[in-house]
C-alpha cells in the first residue's frame, strides 16, 4: 500500500538531483606566484570523495575534505615554492575519488624568480664547519626532521590567518642568502624574530607535536604538525614545554625563547614547511590576508 508513494518520491529526487554530466567542481588558484611564496588552492565539489590527495612538485599529499555551505565539499590546501625552487611552470593537482572513479584536477602555476638579500653573520667557527664527531649527529638530526616533515596528518587544523608566536618585529627575513664567517650558506630556511630570553612562544596553529628535542643547528625546536601538509617549527628555544605526540591549541606555549644553538644573539627562528618545502610564513599572518588571496581565478569544471 506504500508502494506508489516511496516510487512518487524516488521520481522527485531523481529529477531534483544532477545528473554526473550536470555537476561540476571548481578550482580556485593563483596563476603566479614568488620564490617562497605560500599560496591557497581549494577544489569544491558537489559530492564528498571517497579519497583526495593533492601533488606538487614532486610530492603527494592526503586531504581530508570538509564539509562547506550549500552541500558542497572542499579541499583546501597551502601551497609553496622554497626560495631555491627554480623559476618557471609548474603543475598543482588534486586527485579524488568520486562515486569510485578517479578524477584529475591540474592547474598550472607559474613561478617567478625573487630577488633576495644578503646578511654577513659571525659566530663560532664550531657552527659554520662542524667537528667531525658532531656531523654524525647532524646527519641524523636531518634525517628525523625530513621524516617529521613526511608525516603530517590529511585532516587540515589550521585557519587563516595564522597566529603570531611572538610580539617581536623581524629581525632577519625569509631568504636571505647567509654568510657565516665569509663562508656562502643556503638561503635562511624561515623568518628570525625578535624575542628576548624567556619570552612565551606561542603554536599558529591547532596541531600534533613531532619533534621536541635538543639540535645542533636549531638549538632547542619544536616541529608541530597543523595537518594537510603543515608543519611549523620554534628553533633556539630556552626551553621546551611540550612532548612529541601532544596535542596543542592555536596560541599554546610551546617554550620559551633562548639562545641556543647556531645564534648571535636571543630570538624566534620560526619555520613554516608546506609539503616539506621552507616558505615565508608572514603572509599569513596578515589579518585581510590580501596578499595571499588576490589574483586567485576560479575554474570550473564538469565531472561527467
Amino acid at each position: 500500500m506504500f508502494r506508489r508513494p516511496i516510487l512518487v518520491l524516488l521520481l522527485l529526487l531523481a529529477l531534483a538531483s544532477p545528473s554526473a554530466a550536470e555537476m561540476k567542481a571548481r578550482f580556485i588558484a593563483p596563476q603566479a606566484v614568488s620564490q617562497g611564496e605560500p599560496f591557497l588552492v581549494e577544489l569544491i565539489l558537489p559530492v564528498e570523495p571517497r579519497s583526495a590527495s593533492l601533488r606538487w612538485l614532486g610530492r603527494e599529499q592526503a586531504l581530508e575534505p570538509r564539509p562547506v555551505e550549500g552541500g558542497f565539499w572542499s579541499l583546501r590546501a597551502l601551497v609553496g615554492a622554497s626560495a631555491s625552487q627554480k623559476a618557471g611552470r609548474e603543475i598543482v593537482a588534486f586527485s579524488v575519488d568520486v562515486a569510485g572513479r578517479s578524477r584529475t584536477f591540474p592547474w598550472q602555476i607559474e613561478i617567478r624568480s625573487r630577488s633576495f638579500p644578503e646578511s654577513r653573520l659571525t659566530v663560532e667557527e664550531k657552527m659554520v664547519v662542524p667537528p667531525e664527531e658532531a656531523r654524525s649527529r647532524i646527519e641524523k638530526e636531518s634525517r628525523r626532521v625530513q621524516a617529521a616533515l613526511a608525516s603530517s596528518q590529511p585532516s587540515g587544523l589550521w585557519t587563516l590567518p595564522l597566529n603570531r608566536p611572538v610580539k617581536g618585529i623581524v629581525t632577519c627575513p625569509y631568504g636571505w642568502r647567509r654568510v657565516y664567517n665569509g663562508k656562502p650558506r643556503s638561503p635562511h630556511s624561515g623568518v628570525d624574530l625578535r624575542a628576548g630570553v624567556g619570552a612565551s612562544v606561542r603554536s599558529l596553529a591547532p596541531g600534533r607535536v613531532l619533534l621536541a628535542e635538543e639540535h645542533y643547528f636549531a638549538g632547542n625546536v619544536v616541529y608541530v604538525d597543523h595537518g594537510g601538509g603543515v608543519v611549523s617549527a620554534y628553533a633556539h628555544l630556552s626551553r621546551i614545554d611540550v612532548a612529541v605526540g601532544q596535542d596543542v591549541e592555536r596560541g599554546q606555549v610551546l617554550g620559551l625563547a633562548g639562545a641556543t644553538g647556531r645564534v648571535t644573539g636571543p630570538h624566534l627562528h620560526l619555520g613554516l614547511f608546506l609539503q616539506g618545502r621552507s616558505v615565508d610564513a608572514m603572509p599569513l599572518f596578515e589579518e585581510d590576508l590580501k596578499g595571499l588571496l588576490e589574483g586567485r581565478q576560479e575554474l570550473e569544471i564538469a565531472l561527467g
